[in-house]
């Protein structure tokens, strides 16, 4: 796709009218004359153009140009309810957790309930061990030592699977800021996690299921 689009820049209150067939590669200002916004405006779409071309020669589409390392990561995790302290899972992030005379772990990546789902609606923190000890399960009442408050490891009903595992094994996938060429642009990219998953039962009651993902983990280009 180019990265010009007509149907985008050249509306009102823009007016850019690039053409690459006029092959115009300058835009000259006169002293004592008035700058219209048009024509800062096309000076950009003229540099981006150069940039463009520069970049189809030397990059394919997508490539990774700077950092943005992905790792894929085998975490545990935990489905909880009864937030203490605070009602956004990903303030818990970075957390030592523990339950009276259980493991202790950290949590290193958290998301919140899965909106489209009337069921899967609590929010799941993605942890590594860091002592032995008895793993995390149903019914636990665990603290956080960062002063983040508490949570029970929880379990949900779903709609044709039964009982949900309210603890297990996930797939993290991860992808570190960096800089991507995509559609003429070198554009940063935030570090960002999301753990991959397949979703078991009917539209509106569906659960994620960790255990076995059948998810395509990728980044989503938007203009």
């Amino acid at each position: 796709m180019p990265s010009y689009i007509p149907e985008l820049f050249n509306t009102d209150p823009y007016y850019d009218d690039f053409s690459e067939s006029k092959k115009f590669l300058r835009i000259m200002f006169r002293p004592g004359f008035g700058v219209q916004g048009r024509e800062l405006t096309q000076l950009q779409t003229i540099l981006q153009n150069q940039i463009e071309r520069f970049g189809n020669h030397v990059f394919e589409e997508g490539s990774m140009v700077l950092d943005g390392k992905i790792t894929v990561n085998s975490l545990r995790f935990a489905r909880v309810s009864g937030l203490s302290g605070t009602n956004d899972v990903s303030d818990f992030l970075g957390t030592i957790i523990s339950a009276g005379g259980k493991a202790k772990a950290k949590i290193v990546h958290t998301e919140g309930g899965y909106t489209a789902s009337s069921i899967d609606n609590i929010p799941i923190v993605f942890f590594e061990y860091l002592e032995g000890g008895t793993a995390f399960a149903w019914g636990d009442y665990i603290g956080g030592t960062a002063g983040n408050g508490t949570y029970v490891v929880a379990s949900i009903t779903g709609a044709t699977s039964g009982v949900v595992p309210p603890t297990g094994t996930a797939l993290v996938v991860s992808v570190d800021s960096g800089v991507r060429f995509t559609e003429g642009f070198f554009v940063l990219n935030d570090a960002q996690s999301i753990g991959a998953y397949s979703l078991s039962g009917s539209a509106g009651s569906q659960v994620r299921m960790y255990e076995s993902p059948t998810t395509r983990v990728g980044l989503n280009v938007v203009k």
